[in-house]
């Protein structure tokens, strides 16, 4: 489709260093990955949701050290870490399916996947320390983690879309986001995208920071991602820009756009990480049982009504991309279609409909 747009923008030289690391064995042994106590708990664990267990502990470890050394810019380290997770991602992808399909959908998996989801968030934001020449390797590590990612979200709701069907009355509280489709994978993760951090405004954040409350966190996100389509509907239709109203006399008339100076492009991205914050809360609260089933309820209903407005909205950014051949308008673009799908896909699953 329209991914003959990118390749001519990774024609690049590899520089000698990382041609020495490509020369290396491609895969390391699970001995060399998992410390003392990791390796002898997957020995003893013979049982997949155990081994995933393990799989999550591990990579919660080398995140930590991978903003370290994203804090200290030690780059090289940082290149020898995303190696690392390519080949725990590969050991983990081989582990047999287990004979009892009920562990595919058991808490330990649905951590681990959460662990991935956060992970890869954690490299992207890395990028910004590295030279270009380098961000194929970043991008590599990331297709690994999120091939994983979808493998364990396909393989969790294939069973669970049918026990949901089955009973519908099922506990909603073990709820997890589906995954999109694969067709937009590889064009996602091997073409991610340049831009860093959130895009989010001072005022946004500090919004989010002082609301710790479930709903009105997923309200606060879900207005950022609908302010930014807003906001690049306006441009592409060559609105004049409005003020809120809601200052008086003096402070009215000084009100400025927020919005900008920010790029279209940057905007796309903002958009995508609300909807992917907002997904990741719901998780973590369910996850350590912080709000209640009818405040997970009302932000899942709430982010699927929005979800269903804002999927239409994303077409005419699409089509600015392709006319402009705007490589990283297309990156970003593509990235926000796929979040939308899964908060549509998992939005739904969350209130009871069967995954499609």
């Amino acid at each position: 489709m329209a991914v003959s747009l990118l390749c001519g923008a990774f024609a690049f030289q590899v520089p000698e260093q990382q041609e020495a690391r490509q020369e290396q064995e491609p895969e390391r042994k699970l001995e060399a990955l998992f410390n003392a106590r990791e390796i002898q708990k997957y020995r003893t664990e013979v049982r997949y949701k155990d081994r995933m267990e393990v799989f999550t502990d591990v990579l919660k470890r080398f995140s930590q050290l991978l903003r370290g050394q994203v804090e200290q810019k030690k780059v090289e380290e940082l290149l020898d870490t995303l190696d690392i997770l390519q080949s725990i991602s590969h050991h983990a992808l081989r582990e047999p399916m287990p004979a009892n399909k009920k562990e595919l959908r058991s808490g330990e998996v649905r951590k681990l996947e959460i662990r991935i989801r956060k992970l890869i968030e954690e490299i992207e934001d890395a990028k910004s320390i590295a030279p270009y020449e380098y961000r194929v390797e970043f991008d590599e590590s990331i297709d690994d983690l999120a091939h994983l990612r979808d493998q364990l979200l396909e393989n969790m709701f294939g069973d669970a879309a049918k026990k949901r069907e089955s009973e519908p009355d099922g506990d909603m509280m073990q709820f997890q986001f589906a995954p999109s489709s694969r067709a937009g994978r590889a064009q996602d993760t091997r073409y991610s995208t340049e831009i860093s951090g959130d895009k989010f405004t001072d005022e946004e954040f500090t919004k989010i920071r002082d609301n710790q409350e479930l709903r009105k966190r997923v309200d606060i996100f879900l207005g950022i991602a609908e302010a930014r389509l807003t906001e690049i509907s306006r441009r592409l239709n060559n609105e004049e820009w409005k003020p809120s109203g809601k200052g008086k006399g003096k402070d009215k008339e000084a009100e400025v756009n927020p919005l900008e100076f920010f790029t279209i492009e940057e905007m796309v991205h903002a958009y995508e990480r609300a909807l992917n914050s907002a997904m990741i809360n719901i998780d973590e609260k369910v996850k350590y049982k912080l709000a209640t089933e009818k405040d997970v309820r009302k932000s899942l209903e709430k982010l699927n009504k929005k979800i269903n407005e804002f999927a239409p909205r994303l077409a005419p950014i699409k089509e600015l991309a392709l006319k402009n051949k705007d490589e990283i308008l297309y990156r970003e673009l593509t990235r926000a279609e796929k979040t939308t799908e899964i908060a549509r896909k998992g939005s739904a699953f969350g209130l009871g409909a069967p995954v499609q």
